[in-house]
């Protein structure tokens, strides 16, 4: 509904905005201008419509699109209506720019943000249905635009257009799909920093929308006019316009559905390609033929370049809040859109045409494609539904960084390129390095590409009761082994992107051991030196786990308080600040632990089950899984509900009700990587609907009733979950599906309560399952 909704806006919307290369010989000729400077109305309201999405992007992404589609249709109604009343050139470029350009702002962005953020699978279709309504607005409405200034003139058609445009729009924005409540996690000011640096991706594409959109929106202000000075008639300017609308809608239909299929990338490319073409063949244009090829190959481009902008910002870097780049993206716009158009005029009359102004702007949009060559191109297949990744399913950047050693691949690789840029390499049986003849089979994926995407099983057996249905989503098949490769991996490529962990850096963290496994393999893989500081109640596995990895491990004791210098915590901060190129992941407080989750394990788990879930039951340590995957499926469902099992010696269970710390809840126990004896900055309790507290013979028990009754052999958390299931279970009065989560592998508790002498002596409260 929200894709066809947005059609329906942008229909009307940008219908009514770009039908005004129609009216500009009416308004030239009554208000005695040239057509170089009728163009400033279009700049001003491009400028407007585009510049303020800056404001309108980030508060659609708290507020949705709802009152915005409203808002933006009463200033567009009033804009119209003032524009059709004016006496002078100067009210009406004010009128018509500041109406129009304000109320298009009010609903592009926030109707393309909304849009994006309904759809994981099919994005790039369903932004290619929302923004097929500009080509239809341009299709439908210059041409009937054409005639009803003919018959009433143009100021009665302006008058028309406002009413209908106010019932329209209002009416849309009642209807359109309220916004999910449970917002993404906060980005802090770092992560903004990290998008937008110098350095980074974002700014090669910022630059390369200006190049492009110094001619994109040209025709609308300058085709009729420069068609009339071919000599071809305004009947046959307007079909152009209504073919170059129609080219335009069925390219993006077309390039969305194939954005969801193919390298949206290339796609892109293509169609600045196509619009770089088309501005040579209307500089060339003398008959209404070339005119209508010229609609044809530059609708094609610009249909498609409009449907994919939106689609590869919410996919590259903003999934968690669409709105705020989008926002940003399209000042970009608003830039080359108010400059290009006025640019043209200029030049068609100092230089008396428009055959060298038009060829400029084929060599600038042209010069676009300069900065995406060099940009990292990513590109992620869907994963299928029962969670596997498709054969197809590969990465690809475009060049290795600087910084890395030859042929060393980036974490999220899945083919290695050489450090000089050069093709994949394989090995020959001799072990030799080739460069030459690669034959790789992009189905193929390197270690840390196997992170995510784990199955999802019903538990049935456990779980007997046919009224309700327990999924259990199994992080443990991660590479090693837990769920905390999930957001290492996550943390890490954002330190190397921002430059906060350089080659042969050190990587530092305080752990109960999943956290460090997964740093010392990704240190392993990527040269990293990893130092880590445990409780000595961490198990010998993961210790020795670790030390195989090549980590650093340095046990601290159980009893020791959370200010303590010889806590864990603050014996890993100690280390970091003592060592020089050291990179703390911190991720207790690190937003992008949370980020990691609600990006990945959230859309994973909503994918899998279809959509169908009433509870999702996480315990945990940091926060990250609860408050990230759960954050993102409450916000597709804000009825669902979080629960999180605390065990018994955890600050959170008492702080969940009564809103503080007491001191007195801070006891020692025997289940490793939940609970905590102090608040993570990561955990966000306004998500949490109901905390349960066990004990450690609860989990336990019910961690090997897991083995023994399912065949899953799991961690101490993975039974604290399962547990949880059952008491959320006991309470239910009526049918519903809960998903858990089962975090790491049992085979890193052997020695401890998989061993019945280890729980004769810790845990001898434990009922043996037979």
């Amino acid at each position: 509904m929200a894709a066809w909704l947005g059609l329906v806006v942008l229909f009307v919307t940008f219908g009514v905005a770009y039908s005004f290369g129609v009216f500009l010989p009416a308004l030239a000729d009554e208000f005695n201008i040239g057509p170089g400077s009728a163009s400033f109305f279009f700049s001003l309201t491009s400028l407007l419509f585009f510049g303020l999405g800056i404001v309108t992007g980030p508060l659609s992404d708290r507020l949705g699109a709802k009152l915005f589609i409203a808002t933006g249709g009463i200033f567009i109604a009033a804009g119209l209506w003032f524009t059709a009343s004016a006496v002078s050139l100067v009210e009406a470029y004010l009128c018509y720019g500041a109406g129009i350009g304000v109320g298009v702002s009010c609903i592009f962005v926030p109707v393309v943000a909304a849009v994006s953020q309904h759809f994981e699978k099919r994005r790039s279709l369903a932004l290619g249905i929302t923004v097929s309504g500009i080509g239809l607005g341009t299709l439908v409405v210059a041409p009937v635009s054409g005639s009803l200034i003919e018959s009433l003139g143009w100021r009665e058609t302006y008058r028309i257009y406002a009413v209908v445009s106010a019932v329209v729009l209002i009416l849309s924005g009642l209807l359109f799909p309220a916004p999910a409540r449970a917002a993404a996690p906060a980005r802090s000011e770092a992560d903004h920093a990290g998008a937008i640096s110098p350095g980074g991706r974002y700014p090669r594409f910022y630059l390369a929308t200006i190049l492009v959109n110094l001619a994109m929106y040209v025709p609308f202000t300058h085709l009729p006019v420069a068609a009339q000075a071919s000599g071809i008639p305004a009947e046959q300017s307007a079909q152009v316009l209504g073919l170059l609308g129609l080219t335009s809608v069925a390219s993006r239909m077309l390039i969305g559905a194939m954005g969801a299929r193919f390298d949206e990338w290339l796609l892109y490319r293509l169609c600045i390609a196509c619009v770089a073409v088309s501005f040579v063949l209307w500089s060339l244009a003398g008959s209404f033929g070339i005119y209508l090829l010229y609609a044809i190959v530059g609708g094609f481009g610009y249909g498609g370049y409009i449907a994919l902008t939106p689609a590869v910002i919410a996919h590259e870097f903003a999934a968690a809040r669409p709105g705020y780049l989008m926002g940003l993206t399209y000042t970009a716009v608003a830039i080359g859109a108010s400059v290009g158009p006025v640019t043209a005029g200029i030049l068609s009359q100092w230089l008396g045409g428009y055959q060298a102004p038009l060829l400029m702007l084929a060599v600038v949009t042209a010069l676009g494609l300069i900065p995406l060559n060099v940009f990292p191109r990513k590109r992620t297949w869907p994963v299928s539904t029962d969670g596997t990744v498709s054969q197809r399913s590969w990465t690809q950047h475009s060049r290795t960084s600087k910084a890395r050693p030859a042929r060393a691949c980036r974490w999220s690789d899945h083919r290695c390129l050489s450090a000089q840029n050069g093709p994949p390499y394989t090995r020959t049986a001799a072990g030799d390095c080739m460069d030459t003849q690669i034959e790789r089979d992009p189905g193929m994926m390197d270690t840390l590409s196997t992170i995510g995407n784990t199955p999802m099983i019903e538990l049935t057996r456990l779980f007997a009761d046919p009224s309700v249905r327990v999924l259990a989503k199994l992080e443990f098949m991660n590479p090693s082994g837990s769920i905390k490769d999930r957001i290492v991996r996550h943390i890490v490529e954002d330190a190397e992107q921002r430059g906060a962990l350089r080659p042969g850096g050190t990587i530092v963290e305080h752990t109960s051991g999943n956290t460090g496994a997964a740093a010392g393999m990704i240190g392993a893989l990527r040269g990293y030196k990893v130092v880590l500081t445990m409780p000595e109640k961490v198990s010998h596995e993961k210790q020795c786990a670790l030390r195989a990895y090549g980590a650093e491990v340095i046990t601290c004791p159980n009893d020791a308080g959370p200010e303590d210098p010889i806590h864990y915590v603050q014996r890993a901060r100690a280390i970091a600040e003592e060592t020089p190129g050291s990179f703390m992941l911190n991720q207790y407080d690190n937003a992008k632990n949370v980020e990691a989750h609600y990006q990945t394990t959230g859309p994973e788990i909503w994918r899998q089950c279809n959509g169908e879930i009433d509870y999702f039951v996480a315990s945990g340590s940091t926060g990250g899984t609860i408050s990230g995957a759960g954050g993102y499926l409450k916000s597709r469902n804000p009825n669902m509900k979080l629960v999180f099992p605390d065990p018994v010696g955890s600050v959170y269970f008492g702080y969940f009700n009564n809103h503080q710390v007491n001191e007195n809840d801070i006891d020692m126990y025997q289940v490793e990587g939940i609970g905590e004896d102090h608040l993570a900055g990561c955990m966000n309790f306004s998500l949490i609907d109901l905390m349960y507290r066990f004990r450690d013979e609860d989990a336990f028990n019910s961690a090997r009733e897991l083995a023994l009754v399912e065949g899953l052999l799991c961690g101490g958390s993975s039974g604290a979950n399962i547990w949880g299931c059952q008491q959320l279970i006991r309470g239910l009065k009526k049918p519903a599906t809960i998903v858990t989560v089962l975090p790491d592998s049992g085979l890193k508790y052997l020695s401890k309560f998989y061993d019945d002498a280890w729980l004769d002596e810790a845990c001898p409260q434990t009922i043996r399952v037979a």
